[in-house]
């Protein structure tokens, strides 16, 4: 796989200089995308594939939604769990429960790969009432299983998902009248016309024109529409997209017949939706990794309640002082995960290099450090891994900063997770005094 330059950029709006690096990428991506990570109790976005960028120091922000003059409207979450079932960050839910129950907006939910970004937006919108009644009709389009490739593949996903909902419930029965299939789902009618034959725009107007306005007074239930993974609209069909975009803010922002969420583990998404919709008409909250002390919750509860584990090892991993295994996963609940599975499954273990996750980092950067033909030399792999690896990790100079007050400007350097960190250290021990 090859490798992303080396090279110093100026950012025009703040004239701040960073540099970036591929260090351990696992699919291709420009030199601007950016990710998350939690650093004890600070919260802080970082380049995706381990990729180098410049971050500053802050305090976290309030909970709850902040609103500049001329900004994003966006909200990093603070953190909280609920034990009960499924595991819950109970201040996220009841922000994305207050956004759903309110009058119908757009909102974009960023987060890095494996935070639970899916798995929280499920959960809150199949959110039951206590008379066993539903809160919200949730349409679910996954782009991970639409190809980019294919014409007017989103919208023949979307329509299909719509059609079959339409048969479910009430509430999209009328949206999807028009849309007609084959016994066998293979063939698309629109309104008795080949789907081929009718542009995306008249498609959702269409849709939209069907749209009943829902009011929570009279026991309404709000269609809630989301979009897994949106950052794929990058690489789709331009008409298909720009129709789609109008109509998410003809039924959210004009109309206010429909909730959109998009979410994405891709933070400069945003920058990309910025071009196309003004910016005014969406709100963006940011999924997190847990802080250290969230973690060591995650951890217990994973262990305690392991299916299979034996007491005695139950009991150790639980007296185990947790910087052995959070030096290894950090905040991320996807690596807290492996990291108790590997335990139960092939015992003990306090060495880093024993941690998967980190084998894997190991062996995507390895090329990186060995000199093969690359668009820039070992040399400068092994100077950036060690600024990276040596750096804390803080809340970057970025538009996801700017709900905090005062507005953060020094700039510092971080790694993408734990494990990239642990890999990189091995690295440089290896080959940095070559």
């Amino acid at each position: 796989m090859s490798g992303i330059p080396l090279g110093i950029e100026r950012d025009k709006r703040t004239g701040i200089e960073w540099c970036c690096l591929r260090l351990t990428a696992n699919y291709r991506t420009s030199l601007k995308k950016a990710t998350w990570k939690t650093d004890r109790n600070r919260q802080a976005l970082h380049q995706p594939n381990d990729q180098l960028y410049h971050h500053a120091p802050a305090k976290l922000p309030p909970s709850g939604l902040t609103d500049h003059p001329g900004l994003l409207l966006s909200s990093s979450f603070a953190r909280g769990i609920s034990a009960v079932g499924y595991y819950n960050r109970a201040i996220e839910s009841d922000e994305l429960l207050r956004t759903l129950k309110g009058k119908a907006r757009f909102t974009v939910l960023l987060g890095p790969p494996s935070s639970g970004k899916t798995a929280l937006m499920q959960h809150v919108a199949s959110s039951i009432r206590s008379d066993g009644t539903v809160d919200f009709h949730p349409l679910t389009v996954d782009l991970r299983g639409v190809s980019a490739f294919e014409k007017r593949g989103f919208l023949n996903a979307f329509l299909r998902k719509g059609s079959k909902a339409g048969k479910l419930v009430k509430n999209y029965e009328t949206t999807f009248s028009q849309v007609e299939m084959s016994a066998g789902g293979l063939a698309l009618k629109f309104g008795g016309i080949q789907f081929s034959d009718v542009s995306a725009g008249t498609i959702f107007d269409e849709l939209a024109d069907q749209l009943r306005s829902w009011s929570w007074l009279h026991g309404d239930r709000p269609p809630v529409l989301i979009i897994d993974e949106a950052n794929a609209f990058q690489r789709m069909d331009d008409e298909t997209t720009a129709a789609f975009l109008d109509f998410v803010v003809r039924v959210t922002k004009q109309e206010h017949t429909m909730h959109v969420v998009f979410t994405s583990s891709d933070s400069f998404f945003e920058n990309w939706l910025k071009k196309r919709v003004n910016p005014c008409h969406f709100q963006t909250l940011v999924l997190g990794d847990l802080t250290r002390k969230e973690a060591h919750d995650y951890y217990l509860h994973l262990v305690n309640s392991h299916p299979y584990m034996s007491l005695n090892m139950k009991n150790n991993l639980t007296n185990l002082d947790f910087k052995v295994p959070f030096g290894m996963t950090g905040g991320r609940m996807f690596f807290i995960k492996a990291y108790v599975h590997q335990v139960y499954t092939s015992g003990y273990f306090d060495d880093p290099m024993h941690f998967k996750p980190v084998q894997n980092y190991i062996s995507t950067m390895e090329n990186d450090f060995t000199g093969d033909p690359k668009t820039y030399t070992a040399a400068q792999a092994i100077y950036v891994a060690r600024l990276l690896a040596d750096s804390p990790g803080y809340l970057p100079i970025s538009t996801f900063a700017h709900d905090l007050i005062p507005f953060p400007l020094m700039p510092v350097l971080t790694a993408s997770s734990e494990p990239a960190r642990r890999a990189m250290e091995y690295l440089l021990e290896a080959h940095g005094k070559e």
